[in-house]
């Protein structure tokens, strides 16, 4: 998706979607599929594709502030944001999460700096951290501090907004898809 800073804001909400190729494709799925599996056990489904929607919304709108007419494509910025989520949202409940656990994703956080800066002229390091910031921010702001054993329950605000998200990315599939297809 280009964006060429003529004010359309839509690729912003479809990139997260597209891939520049299988290898692209598979290690964002990977991402996806271990962070989610981590935030829904952790603190429920509903904040899984809210997490990563966010996310990759602000991981564009970094890229946008640092680059002007820049193709911005890949779910990096919503996985990022999932990392950064955890992180935060495991210090903030720490009684949940076994230390090691913690270690894995600092790991992952550590590995994925060391990509941004080797293949520095192909990866958007802007949307990683911009991903990154919103995932933490969700964290602090939604999940405040506790020191409880028990994770935190759904509430019918966040069931609503858990599938209005899946909706939402659900649109920005077809969008993305009649726009290859046009």
């Amino acid at each position: 998706a280009l964006v060429r800073g003529n004010g359309e804001r839509w690729p912003l909400m479809t990139a997260p979607f597209l891939h520049y190729n299988s290898i692209h494709f598979i290690m964002n799925a990977l991402g996806l599929l271990y962070l989610g599996r981590r935030i829904e056990s952790l603190a429920r489904w509903p904040h899984v594709p809210m997490v990563f929607l966010f996310s990759a919304w602000i991981g564009g709108e970094f890229t946008l502030l640092g680059k002007a007419g820049v193709t911005v494509l890949g779910a990096s910025g919503g996985i990022m944001g999932m990392l950064g989520f955890l992180l935060v949202f495991e210090v903030l409940h720490a009684k949940l999460v076994p230390r090691s656990a913690k270690r894995r994703l600092m790991a992952a956080l550590v590995g994925t700096a060391l990509i941004g800066v080797i293949g520095i002229q192909f990866i958007d390091n802007l949307a990683h951290a911009g991903g990154f910031v919103a995932g933490c921010l969700y964290a602090g702001i939604v999940f405040p501090k506790s020191d409880s054993v028990l994770r935190p329950r759904s509430s019918t605000t966040d069931l609503v907004m858990g599938y209005a998200t899946f909706l939402a990315m659900a649109a920005a599939v077809a969008f993305a898809c009649s726009k290859m297809l046009a």
